[in-house]
């Protein structure tokens, strides 16, 4: 479960995955089948999280912030 808003997503080419910024400045990743939440790093930013943005590798997710 998640109490901040998304403020923007992503998905993997073939993980099954979905990545989200939050408003907390937390990178979300979501189980595409369970909708569980899989993995989270908090505080990536102070401010809130604009754009994710996953590479086609699916090994990097660029992030962005307005502050």
């Amino acid at each position: 479960m998640c109490y901040s808003s998304c403020f923007s997503m992503d998905t993997t080419n073939e993980d099954n995955l979905v990545v989200s910024g939050h408003l907390d400045g937390t990178l979300r990743l979501w189980s595409v089948i369970t909708g569980q939440l899989v993995h989270q790093i908090k505080d990536l930013h102070d401010g809130l999280i604009t754009s994710v943005s996953i590479s086609n590798d699916n090994q990097y997710v660029l992030t962005n912030s307005q502050y």
